[in-house]
């Protein structure tokens, strides 16, 4: 009895081994998600304090912090937006209802210049330590297509995900990339796929984009909301004149 028992704990021991890798796989996945929550309610919880703060500045009773207090939310929405799934497209609205559409134009410069922070950032990561966080996420297929890409130029690493695209749009998608970007980043709820900050930090680390045609392309792309809140306050005072 005692050697049957023995000779079965190996065959024991397989589902086992199997069920613990699911397992840790899957509270690796749920980690991940619970960061990826936290990062956009905590967004939006800073979209709204920084509207509620300027509003405060704004007050008669704090006219001397009222200047400072622009520096200041400037500077942390280039910051914060620059952050991946962070909902740039609500920080911007709650600046430009704080301050008005004058500050409108500023805006628009400190969303380009928090989308290139992304950017540039995202050239900076090693592919190596790009592969490492896919393996230690659980994500062997995103570590192999690293490990692949790493040594192909950007031409050959498009021509490479072409080939192996397990979907018909992604060819699409890769082929004009240039507007693919810009409508990734005017999509509706776009910061539960990294937001401006997220998409734009992707496009750096696959360097598929030259600086150039990347800044053409947000550059065009950050376009339609400054355009449509001053469309819409000059039809605004147009009705009330």
């Amino acid at each position: 009895m005692a050697e049957a028992r023995r000779g079965s704990l190996p065959f024991l021991r397989l589902p086992l081994t199997g069920y613990a890798q699911t397992a840790q796989r899957t509270l690796r996945i749920g980690g991940i998600l619970a960061v990826y929550a936290v990062i956009i309610v905590g967004g939006a919880f800073l979209g709204d304090w920084i509207g509620t703060s300027l509003k405060a500045a704004i007050s008669p009773e704090a006219q001397t912090t009222f200047h400072r207090m622009i520096l200041i939310a400037l500077g942390l929405y280039i910051l914060l937006t620059a952050i991946p799934f962070v909902p740039g497209v609500e920080l911007g609205l709650a600046l430009i209802m704080a301050l008005g559409t004058a500050i409108v134009p500023i805006v628009y410069v400190a969303t380009l210049m928090s989308l290139v922070l992304s950017f540039g950032l995202g050239r900076l990561v090693p592919e190596r330590l790009l592969a490492k966080a896919f393996a230690r996420a659980g994500m062997p297929r995103a570590e192999r297509m690293i490990a692949e890409l790493g040594p192909l130029s950007p031409e050959e690493r498009t021509a490479h995900l072409m080939r192996s695209a397990p979907q018909k749009w992604i060819p699409w998608l890769l082929k004009y990339r240039l507007l693919a970007l810009i409508l990734l980043i005017n999509l509706p709820g776009s910061a539960l796929i990294g937001g401006g900050g997220g998409i734009c930090m992707a496009v750096g680390v696959s360097r598929m984009i030259s600086f150039p045609k990347f800044l053409l392309a947000v550059t065009v792309g950050v376009l339609p909301l400054p355009l449509a809140v001053l469309t819409g306050a000059k039809i605004s005072q147009v009705m009330l004149a």
